[in-house]
Parts: C-alpha cells; structure tokens; sequence
C-alpha cells in the first residue's frame, strides 16, 4: 500500500505509483525533468496515449493536435516505471504549442528534478578496496 497521492487527481493512491519522469530541452539548451506520480487510471488516460512507436511513422504528427510535426518538434522524453511491469521509454514530437502546454502542466503538478544530465561527479573515496570489503564483513583474500 502506498500513501503517495497521484499529481493528477490528488486521489491516495493505496497501490504503488506508476512513476514517470518527464524531460526536455530548452531553447538554450539545459535538460529540465520533472518527476509525476499517477495512479493506474490517470497514467492510461495522460501517458498511455502517447506511448507509441513513432520511429515507425511514415510522418510525425503531434500527438495533442495532429498537426505535422516532421520537421519541427520538440521533443517531449518520458521515462516511465510501472508496478509489475519494468521501464517504459518514449520520445514523443509535440508541436511547440503543445509541448509548452504540456510543459506548463508539468511545473504546476509535477516535482523538478536535478539536473544530471552532466558528466557525474568522481567519487571521493580514500577507501581501499580491502576496506570496502570488510566493512561489508568480508574478510579480504590473501595475496
């Protein structure tokens, strides 16, 4: 049982969260994702729809209004964990008017993430490999 509320509806879930994270590119260029939790019914009514295979499509069109969006999308990526299911990944090409609609929706229900989208941070670890070990209680082989 999960006492998470879905961003949506604002329902108590009672059940584990599909959870998505949601990612696009400015216009100057930084990655900027949100994190939104849903229940089943509100994932099947918003997500669902636009999990589609659009690398197949013989032309892109905007999934909110239809128009064409062959040569100019923006790129809405959505990164999705569904209970009992795994990892969904989608890029969906939103016209622009869409893609800020979509985007506005996000920053008033969704959560911002931090963006690490960058190299990752080396890590600061004076540790030995025999220490690691033996503070997981194994005790390091002789050499």
């Amino acid at each position: 049982m999960s006492l998470d509320k879905c961003d949506v509806c604002d329902a108590r879930l009672g059940e584990k969260p599909v959870s998505t994270f949601q990612a696009w590119r400015t216009a100057e260029g930084p990655r900027v994702c949100y994190k939104v939790l849903y229940h089943a019914g509100c994932y099947a009514q918003q997500i669902a729809p636009l999990d589609q295979d659009y690398a197949t499509m013989e032309q892109l069109h905007c999934p909110g209004c239809g128009i064409s969006t062959e040569h100019d999308y923006w790129s809405l990526w959505i990164t999705s964990f569904i209970p009992k299911y795994g990892q969904r990944d989608v890029e969906v090409p939103f016209c622009h008017g869409c893609a800020a609609k979509f985007h506005g929706w996000l920053m008033e229900h969704g959560r911002l993430m931090e963006d690490r989208s960058g190299p990752p941070a080396a890590l600061t670890s004076d540790a030995s490999g025999d220490d690691v070990l033996r503070s997981l209680g194994i005790e390091p082989r002789a050499r």
